[in-house]
């Protein structure tokens, strides 16, 4: 979860590259985030969305444009950082600058 983590911005980083770092069978990673009631593709866009936001919100990256924030947090495009996010339930990247983090519920029900 770390090197997702840290590894968010990389637009290249998929399920297959994952499985490749840690010397494991894509198939293997796959079971192992199924335990968790996840999955990889979904753990990798979370950790998308969290740089993204902080990029967004955050007054040390202000001089970043959209596009370059999107870049920045590993979308191929600033309408796919955007879609990403208005399915979230965030609204656009925009608005999220001027306007902070809108509050969201999780699928779960804890507000975040």
């Amino acid at each position: 979860m770390a090197y997702v983590a840290a590894s968010a911005g990389d637009v290249g980083l998929t399920p297959s590259l994952l499985a490749e770092k840690f010397n494991v069978s894509l198939r293997h990673l796959q079971r192992e985030f199924s335990k968790k009631g996840e999955t990889i593709a979904d753990t990798i866009r979370q950790a998308r969305i969290d740089l993204a936001l902080r990029l967004l919100t955050d007054d040390s990256y202000m001089m970043l444009d959209l596009d370059q924030v999107s870049t920045h947090a590993g979308f191929a495009s600033l309408g796919h950082l955007r879609r990403t996010l208005r399915k979230a339930g965030f609204g656009s990247p925009r608005d999220i600058r001027r306007l902070g983090i809108p509050s969201v519920d999780d699928d779960d029900g804890a507000r975040r």
